[in-house]
Protein backbone atom coordinates (compact mmCIF):
# COMPACT_ATOMS: atom_id res chain seq x y z
CA UNK A 1 0.00 0.00 0.00
CA UNK A 2 3.01 2.32 0.40
CA UNK A 3 4.17 2.02 -3.22
CA UNK A 4 1.33 3.98 -4.89
CA UNK A 5 1.74 6.81 -2.39
CA UNK A 6 5.50 6.96 -3.01
CA UNK A 7 4.97 6.91 -6.79
CA UNK A 8 2.46 9.71 -6.54
CA UNK A 9 4.84 11.87 -4.51
CA UNK A 10 7.64 11.20 -7.01
CA UNK A 11 5.47 12.24 -9.95
CA UNK A 12 4.45 15.38 -8.11
CA UNK A 13 8.11 16.20 -7.39
CA UNK A 14 9.03 15.81 -11.10
CA UNK A 15 6.14 18.08 -12.06
CA UNK A 16 7.33 20.85 -9.71
CA UNK A 17 10.92 20.61 -11.00
CA UNK A 18 9.79 20.85 -14.64
CA UNK A 19 7.50 23.77 -13.79
CA UNK A 20 10.37 25.67 -12.17
CA UNK A 21 12.63 24.99 -15.16
CA UNK A 22 9.97 26.26 -17.62
CA UNK A 23 9.35 29.45 -15.63
CA UNK A 24 13.09 30.13 -15.38
CA UNK A 25 13.54 29.61 -19.12
CA UNK A 26 10.70 31.97 -19.96
CA UNK A 27 12.15 34.60 -17.63
CA UNK A 28 15.62 34.29 -19.18
CA UNK A 29 14.18 34.54 -22.68
CA UNK A 30 12.23 37.65 -21.69
CA UNK A 31 15.34 39.24 -20.22
CA UNK A 32 17.43 38.44 -23.28
CA UNK A 33 14.87 40.06 -25.60
CA UNK A 34 14.77 43.21 -23.51
CA UNK A 35 17.38 45.71 -24.75
CA UNK A 36 20.03 46.75 -22.30
CA UNK A 37 20.96 50.39 -22.36
CA UNK A 38 23.59 50.58 -19.69
CA UNK A 39 26.11 52.62 -21.71
CA UNK A 40 25.26 56.32 -22.02
CA UNK A 41 28.63 57.32 -23.54
CA UNK A 42 27.22 58.56 -26.85
CA UNK A 43 24.23 60.46 -25.52
CA UNK A 44 26.05 63.70 -24.72
CA UNK A 45 27.78 63.99 -28.14
CA UNK A 46 24.41 63.45 -29.84
CA UNK A 47 22.77 66.16 -27.73
CA UNK A 48 25.65 68.48 -28.65
CA UNK A 49 24.97 67.81 -32.33
CA UNK A 50 21.29 68.59 -31.77
CA UNK A 51 22.21 71.86 -30.08
CA UNK A 52 24.28 73.03 -33.07
CA UNK A 53 21.83 71.96 -35.78
CA UNK A 54 18.77 73.95 -36.85
CA UNK A 55 15.89 71.51 -37.16
CA UNK A 56 13.32 73.34 -39.25
CA UNK A 57 10.83 72.68 -40.79
CA UNK A 58 10.89 68.86 -40.70
CA UNK A 59 11.36 68.44 -36.94
CA UNK A 60 13.44 65.31 -37.48
CA UNK A 61 15.23 65.85 -34.15
CA UNK A 62 12.04 66.10 -32.12
CA UNK A 63 12.50 62.48 -31.00
CA UNK A 64 15.91 63.35 -29.54
CA UNK A 65 14.71 63.78 -25.94
CA UNK A 66 14.47 61.84 -22.69
CA UNK A 67 11.12 60.25 -23.54
CA UNK A 68 13.10 57.71 -25.61
CA UNK A 69 16.46 56.12 -25.06
CA UNK A 70 18.92 57.73 -27.47
CA UNK A 71 19.35 54.45 -29.38
CA UNK A 72 15.75 54.90 -30.54
CA UNK A 73 16.19 58.46 -31.79
CA UNK A 74 15.54 59.03 -35.47
CA UNK A 75 18.56 58.53 -37.70
CA UNK A 76 20.46 56.49 -35.10
CA UNK A 77 21.62 52.88 -35.38
CA UNK A 78 22.81 51.36 -32.10
CA UNK A 79 24.88 48.23 -31.57
CA UNK A 80 23.47 46.27 -28.63
CA UNK A 81 26.58 44.12 -28.52
CA UNK A 82 28.90 47.08 -28.16
CA UNK A 83 26.25 49.40 -26.65
CA UNK A 84 27.48 52.23 -28.90
CA UNK A 85 26.10 54.29 -31.80
CA UNK A 86 27.36 52.95 -35.14
CA UNK A 87 25.35 54.99 -37.68
CA UNK A 88 24.06 58.57 -37.90
CA UNK A 89 21.93 59.19 -41.01
CA UNK A 90 19.96 62.42 -41.41
CA UNK A 91 20.20 63.05 -45.14
CA UNK A 92 17.68 65.26 -46.93
CA UNK A 93 16.09 66.71 -43.78
CA UNK A 94 16.65 70.45 -44.49
CA UNK A 95 18.91 70.69 -41.45
CA UNK A 96 20.77 73.98 -40.95
CA UNK A 97 23.42 75.03 -38.48
CA UNK A 98 26.92 73.60 -38.24
CA UNK A 99 28.79 70.52 -37.10
CA UNK A 100 30.32 70.67 -33.59
CA UNK A 101 33.28 68.52 -32.51
CA UNK A 102 31.91 64.98 -32.76
CA UNK A 103 35.00 62.81 -32.27
CA UNK A 104 33.59 61.12 -29.15
CA UNK A 105 31.33 58.95 -31.31
CA UNK A 106 34.29 56.63 -31.72
CA UNK A 107 32.30 53.56 -32.82
CA UNK A 108 30.63 55.42 -35.70
CA UNK A 109 30.81 53.52 -38.99
CA UNK A 110 28.48 55.65 -41.11
CA UNK A 111 27.97 59.43 -41.04
CA UNK A 112 25.49 60.64 -43.65
CA UNK A 113 24.30 64.27 -43.46
CA UNK A 114 24.00 64.95 -47.20
CA UNK A 115 21.46 67.17 -48.94
CA UNK A 116 20.93 69.60 -46.07
CA UNK A 117 21.77 73.29 -45.47
CA UNK A 118 24.65 73.01 -43.03
CA UNK A 119 27.44 75.60 -43.04
CA UNK A 120 30.66 76.08 -41.11
CA UNK A 121 33.71 73.84 -41.29
CA UNK A 122 34.22 70.10 -41.06
CA UNK A 123 35.51 69.47 -37.50
CA UNK A 124 39.07 68.18 -37.41
CA UNK A 125 38.27 65.57 -34.77
CA UNK A 126 36.37 63.65 -37.45
CA UNK A 127 39.75 62.00 -37.91
CA UNK A 128 39.11 60.07 -34.68
CA UNK A 129 36.55 57.89 -36.47
CA UNK A 130 38.95 55.02 -37.06
CA UNK A 131 36.07 52.57 -37.59
CA UNK A 132 34.15 54.73 -40.09
CA UNK A 133 33.76 53.30 -43.60
CA UNK A 134 31.16 55.66 -45.14
CA UNK A 135 31.18 59.48 -44.98
CA UNK A 136 28.73 61.61 -46.97
CA UNK A 137 28.47 65.35 -46.31
CA UNK A 138 27.62 66.26 -49.91
CA UNK A 139 25.22 69.00 -51.03
CA UNK A 140 25.55 71.38 -48.11
CA UNK A 141 27.27 74.75 -47.69
CA UNK A 142 30.31 73.60 -45.74
CA UNK A 143 33.30 75.92 -45.89
CA UNK A 144 37.01 75.98 -45.16
CA UNK A 145 39.58 73.36 -46.04
CA UNK A 146 39.20 69.59 -45.99
CA UNK A 147 40.69 68.43 -42.66
CA UNK A 148 43.92 66.54 -43.22
CA UNK A 149 42.91 64.48 -40.16
CA UNK A 150 40.42 62.64 -42.39
CA UNK A 151 43.39 60.65 -43.65
CA UNK A 152 43.45 58.96 -40.20
CA UNK A 153 40.13 57.26 -40.99
CA UNK A 154 42.01 54.21 -42.21
CA UNK A 155 38.90 52.05 -42.76
CA UNK A 156 37.08 54.60 -44.91
CA UNK A 157 35.63 53.13 -48.14
CA UNK A 158 33.52 56.06 -49.35
CA UNK A 159 34.08 59.81 -48.99
CA UNK A 160 31.62 62.19 -50.66
CA UNK A 161 32.08 65.94 -50.09
CA UNK A 162 30.69 67.17 -53.42
CA UNK A 163 28.61 70.34 -53.80
CA UNK A 164 29.93 72.40 -50.91
CA UNK A 165 32.08 75.54 -50.63
CA UNK A 166 35.28 73.84 -49.54
CA UNK A 167 38.55 75.61 -50.35
CA UNK A 168 42.32 75.06 -50.37
CA UNK A 169 43.96 71.87 -51.63
CA UNK A 170 43.15 68.19 -51.55
CA UNK A 171 45.20 66.82 -48.63
CA UNK A 172 48.36 65.10 -49.78
CA UNK A 173 47.87 62.42 -47.10
CA UNK A 174 44.68 61.12 -48.73
CA UNK A 175 47.04 58.91 -50.73
CA UNK A 176 47.54 56.79 -47.59
CA UNK A 177 43.87 55.71 -47.31
CA UNK A 178 44.46 52.26 -48.72
CA UNK A 179 40.88 51.00 -48.36
CA UNK A 180 39.22 53.99 -50.05
CA UNK A 181 37.04 52.91 -52.99
CA UNK A 182 35.04 56.07 -53.83
CA UNK A 183 36.36 59.64 -53.58
CA UNK A 184 34.05 62.50 -54.63
CA UNK A 185 35.15 66.10 -54.20
CA UNK A 186 33.62 67.88 -57.20
CA UNK A 187 31.65 71.14 -57.20
CA UNK A 188 33.71 72.90 -54.54
CA UNK A 189 36.21 75.76 -54.72
CA UNK A 190 39.31 73.65 -54.24
CA UNK A 191 42.62 74.89 -55.61
CA UNK A 192 46.00 73.41 -56.40
CA UNK A 193 46.64 70.16 -58.22
CA UNK A 194 45.34 66.63 -57.94
CA UNK A 195 47.89 65.04 -55.55
CA UNK A 196 50.02 62.42 -57.27
CA UNK A 197 49.70 60.37 -54.06
CA UNK A 198 46.16 59.42 -55.12
CA UNK A 199 47.91 56.99 -57.43
CA UNK A 200 48.64 54.91 -54.31
CA UNK A 201 44.93 54.20 -53.68
CA UNK A 202 45.00 50.64 -54.94
CA UNK A 203 41.36 49.95 -53.97
CA UNK A 204 39.93 53.11 -55.60
CA UNK A 205 37.09 52.44 -58.07
CA UNK A 206 35.53 55.89 -58.54
CA UNK A 207 37.30 59.25 -58.58
CA UNK A 208 35.69 62.66 -58.89
CA UNK A 209 38.05 65.54 -58.07
CA UNK A 210 38.94 69.03 -59.28
CA UNK A 211 41.62 71.53 -60.26
CA UNK A 212 45.12 71.43 -61.70
CA UNK A 213 46.34 68.81 -64.13
CA UNK A 214 45.76 65.06 -64.37
CA UNK A 215 48.77 63.26 -62.85
CA UNK A 216 50.10 60.27 -64.76
CA UNK A 217 50.14 58.38 -61.42
CA UNK A 218 46.40 57.79 -61.80
CA UNK A 219 47.24 55.13 -64.38
CA UNK A 220 48.48 52.98 -61.49
CA UNK A 221 44.92 52.67 -60.12
CA UNK A 222 44.20 49.20 -61.46
CA UNK A 223 40.79 48.98 -59.73
CA UNK A 224 39.58 52.41 -60.89
CA UNK A 225 36.43 52.06 -63.02
CA UNK A 226 34.76 55.47 -62.97
CA UNK A 227 36.67 58.70 -63.59
CA UNK A 228 34.58 61.87 -63.34
CA UNK A 229 36.70 64.97 -63.86
CA UNK A 230 34.17 66.89 -65.95
CA UNK A 231 33.23 70.57 -65.42
CA UNK A 232 36.29 71.58 -63.42
CA UNK A 233 39.36 73.74 -63.99
CA UNK A 234 41.66 71.02 -65.26
CA UNK A 235 44.38 72.03 -67.71
CA UNK A 236 47.27 70.42 -69.55
CA UNK A 237 46.99 67.11 -71.37
CA UNK A 238 45.61 63.67 -70.62
CA UNK A 239 48.59 61.45 -69.72
CA UNK A 240 49.09 58.88 -72.52
CA UNK A 241 49.13 56.11 -69.92
CA UNK A 242 45.44 56.80 -69.17
CA UNK A 243 44.51 55.74 -72.71
CA UNK A 244 45.65 52.24 -71.70
CA UNK A 245 43.44 52.11 -68.65
CA UNK A 246 42.08 48.57 -68.83
CA UNK A 247 39.56 48.73 -65.95
CA UNK A 248 37.77 51.92 -67.11
CA UNK A 249 33.98 51.89 -67.58
CA UNK A 250 33.20 55.64 -67.51
CA UNK A 251 35.77 58.25 -68.61
CA UNK A 252 34.57 61.87 -68.34
CA UNK A 253 36.83 64.92 -68.60
CA UNK A 254 34.38 67.26 -70.38
CA UNK A 255 34.11 70.97 -69.61
CA UNK A 256 37.74 71.71 -68.77
CA UNK A 257 40.74 73.39 -70.41
CA UNK A 258 42.47 70.20 -71.50
CA UNK A 259 44.32 70.06 -74.79
CA UNK A 260 46.21 67.62 -76.98
CA UNK A 261 46.45 66.25 -80.50
CA UNK A 262 44.63 63.13 -81.63
CA UNK A 263 46.78 61.28 -84.15
CA UNK A 264 45.86 58.47 -86.60
CA UNK A 265 47.96 55.86 -84.79
CA UNK A 266 46.75 56.81 -81.33
CA UNK A 267 46.08 53.73 -79.20
CA UNK A 268 42.93 53.31 -77.13
CA UNK A 269 43.10 50.30 -74.83
CA UNK A 270 39.74 50.45 -73.04
CA UNK A 271 38.41 46.87 -73.14
CA UNK A 272 35.57 47.65 -70.68
CA UNK A 273 34.81 51.29 -71.53
CA UNK A 274 31.14 52.21 -72.04
CA UNK A 275 31.13 56.01 -71.78
CA UNK A 276 33.74 58.40 -73.18
CA UNK A 277 33.32 62.16 -72.76
CA UNK A 278 35.95 64.76 -73.67
CA UNK A 279 33.62 67.55 -74.86
CA UNK A 280 34.17 71.28 -74.28
CA UNK A 281 37.97 71.22 -74.18
CA UNK A 282 40.70 72.20 -76.65
CA UNK A 283 41.54 68.91 -78.37
CA UNK A 284 42.77 69.19 -81.96
CA UNK A 285 43.56 67.15 -85.09
CA UNK A 286 41.37 64.22 -86.18
CA UNK A 287 39.05 61.63 -84.70
CA UNK A 288 41.36 58.59 -84.66
CA UNK A 289 40.25 55.54 -86.57
CA UNK A 290 41.40 53.55 -83.54
CA UNK A 291 38.43 54.89 -81.56
CA UNK A 292 36.56 51.95 -83.06
CA UNK A 293 38.79 49.62 -81.00
CA UNK A 294 36.66 50.45 -77.94
CA UNK A 295 34.28 47.64 -78.81
CA UNK A 296 31.82 48.15 -75.92
CA UNK A 297 31.41 51.91 -76.37
CA UNK A 298 27.84 53.12 -75.78
CA UNK A 299 28.20 56.88 -75.31
CA UNK A 300 30.76 59.05 -77.11
CA UNK A 301 30.90 62.84 -76.77
CA UNK A 302 33.79 64.64 -78.48
CA UNK A 303 31.83 67.83 -79.23
CA UNK A 304 32.96 71.42 -78.67
CA UNK A 305 36.63 70.92 -79.49
CA UNK A 306 38.78 71.81 -82.51
CA UNK A 307 38.71 68.47 -84.31
CA UNK A 308 39.12 68.46 -88.10
CA UNK A 309 39.11 66.05 -91.04
CA UNK A 310 36.72 63.27 -91.93
CA UNK A 311 34.75 61.17 -89.48
CA UNK A 312 36.05 57.58 -89.81
CA UNK A 313 33.75 54.97 -91.34
CA UNK A 314 35.03 52.45 -88.82
CA UNK A 315 32.64 53.81 -86.16
CA UNK A 316 30.09 51.48 -87.69
CA UNK A 317 31.68 48.51 -85.93
CA UNK A 318 30.62 49.91 -82.52
CA UNK A 319 27.51 47.75 -82.19
CA UNK A 320 26.59 49.02 -78.71
CA UNK A 321 26.80 52.73 -79.59
CA UNK A 322 23.59 54.61 -78.73
CA UNK A 323 24.71 58.26 -78.43
CA UNK A 324 27.24 60.07 -80.63
CA UNK A 325 27.98 63.78 -80.39
CA UNK A 326 30.39 65.48 -82.82
CA UNK A 327 28.90 68.98 -82.61
CA UNK A 328 30.80 72.28 -82.61
CA UNK A 329 34.03 71.11 -84.23
CA UNK A 330 35.59 71.70 -87.64
CA UNK A 331 34.86 68.25 -89.01
CA UNK A 332 34.34 67.73 -92.72
CA UNK A 333 36.01 69.37 -95.70
CA UNK A 334 33.05 71.22 -97.12
CA UNK A 335 32.71 68.63 -99.85
CA UNK A 336 30.20 66.03 -100.91
CA UNK A 337 30.88 62.75 -99.20
CA UNK A 338 31.48 64.34 -95.78
CA UNK A 339 28.56 62.38 -94.41
CA UNK A 340 29.33 59.02 -95.98
CA UNK A 341 30.27 57.69 -92.53
CA UNK A 342 26.56 57.75 -91.64
CA UNK A 343 25.97 54.78 -93.90
CA UNK A 344 28.37 52.72 -91.79
CA UNK A 345 26.33 53.63 -88.69
CA UNK A 346 23.09 52.35 -90.23
CA UNK A 347 23.85 48.86 -88.92
CA UNK A 348 24.25 50.05 -85.33
CA UNK A 349 20.85 48.97 -84.05
CA UNK A 350 21.18 50.59 -80.61
CA UNK A 351 21.89 54.07 -81.97
CA UNK A 352 19.38 56.68 -80.82
CA UNK A 353 21.06 60.08 -81.18
CA UNK A 354 23.60 61.61 -83.60
CA UNK A 355 24.56 65.25 -83.15
CA UNK A 356 26.52 66.78 -86.04
CA UNK A 357 25.61 70.46 -85.86
CA UNK A 358 28.06 73.34 -86.42
CA UNK A 359 30.81 71.64 -88.42
CA UNK A 360 32.03 71.94 -92.01
CA UNK A 361 29.69 69.30 -93.40
CA UNK A 362 28.08 70.17 -96.71
CA UNK A 363 24.72 68.61 -97.32
CA UNK A 364 21.29 69.26 -98.65
CA UNK A 365 18.85 68.68 -95.80
CA UNK A 366 16.15 67.02 -97.90
CA UNK A 367 18.62 64.97 -99.91
CA UNK A 368 20.44 63.79 -96.80
CA UNK A 369 17.25 62.76 -95.02
CA UNK A 370 16.07 61.00 -98.16
CA UNK A 371 19.41 59.18 -98.38
CA UNK A 372 19.14 58.01 -94.76
CA UNK A 373 15.44 57.15 -94.89
CA UNK A 374 14.84 53.53 -94.04
CA UNK A 375 18.43 52.87 -92.99
CA UNK A 376 18.01 53.92 -89.35
CA UNK A 377 15.22 53.15 -86.85
CA UNK A 378 12.53 55.82 -86.91
CA UNK A 379 13.31 56.89 -83.33
CA UNK A 380 16.92 57.89 -84.10
CA UNK A 381 17.38 61.63 -83.54
CA UNK A 382 19.59 63.53 -86.00
CA UNK A 383 20.82 67.07 -85.41
CA UNK A 384 22.37 68.54 -88.60
CA UNK A 385 22.10 72.30 -88.09
CA UNK A 386 25.15 74.27 -89.31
Amino acid sequence: MEMPSFSLRLQWWFFLVNLIICISSLRLESLSSTPTFANETDKLPLLTIKHYLVDFPNGVLSSWNDSLHFCQWQGITYSRRRQRVTTLRLEGQSLGGSLPPIGNLTFLRELVLSNNHMHGTIPSDIGLFRRMWHLNLSTNSLQGEIPVELANCSNLRTMDLTRNNLTEQIPFHFGHMSKLQILRLRRNSLTGVIPFTLGNLSSLQQLSVVEGGIPHDLSRLKCLKYLYLDVNNLSGTIPPSLYNWSSAIDFYVSGNNLSGNFTPNMRFNFPQLCKFGIAANHFTRIIPDTLSNISGLEHSDVGENYLTGQVPDSLGVLKDLNWLSLEFNNLGRGMSGDLNFLCSLANVSNLRSINLQVNNFIFDMLATKSQLHGKFPTDVHFSFKN
